[in-house]
């Protein structure tokens, strides 16, 4: 059973990026967290997706978390907590930002 921080990255600006997959038979409890590393203010957007799709490609409207969340300047934070997802239903968890500065972590645990 995995546990802690299961994925961070910082995408470049106006693309989906792959932040985690649970893994297969698994369930996973998870928490999102992002934060503004850059001067001006940056939308985001998290969805899961049953989509492996290259830059997020298949992911559809009814898949999002947040769209068009604004983080306003250095240091805006955002996190989204209590998460289940699982390996049949929505196993991969997508993330993108407007500015390309923002940082995004997932942590929780797998079981």
């Amino acid at each position: 059973m995995a546990s802690g921080f299961l994925g961070k990255s910082v995408p470049t600006a106006n693309t989906w990026t792959l932040l985690y997959t649970v893994p297969a038979t698994k369930v996973a409890s998870i928490s999102i967290n992002a934060v503004n590393s850059g001067g001006t203010q940056s939308a985001i957007d998290i969805a899961t997706s049953t989509s492996n799709t290259a830059a997020g490609a298949g992911i559809v409207t009814s898949e999002y978390l947040e769209f068009g969340t604004l983080l306003m300047n250095i240091g805006s934070s955002f996190e989204r907590t209590g998460l289940v997802i699982d390996a049949t239903n929505a196993p991969y968890l997508w993330v993108r930002s407007t500015s390309g500065t923002v940082s995004f972590q997932t942590y929780g645990y797998e079981e």
